[in-house]
């Protein structure tokens, strides 16, 4: 009974060391991850912005092409 005792607390003390190892690693890929996520959110707000503008322009020249469209077909009425 105490050599299992003896056992199972070697391999807590096992299991806790490579923990202890693994926890400033385990921080610093979460603080990069972090980071990272951080970048990505920025380059989001960025890319939102740009696609809410091109769709601006977009409306915009669909609006102007509309208006073209109506002056070419006055245009053909006074020709014809």
């Amino acid at each position: 009974m105490q050599r299992r005792h003896e056992h199972q607390v070697h391999c807590l003390q096992t299991e806790l060391k490579h923990a202890q190892l693994a926890f400033p690693l385990k921080q610093e890929e979460l603080t990069r991850l972090n980071k990272e996520a951080a970048t990505l959110a920025t380059e989001l707000g960025s890319v939102k912005q740009a696609l809410h503008l091109e769709r601006e322009a977009s409306r915009n020249q669909a609006k102007k092409v509309e208006q073209l469209q109506a002056v070419e077909a006055r245009a053909a009425v006074l020709e014809a």
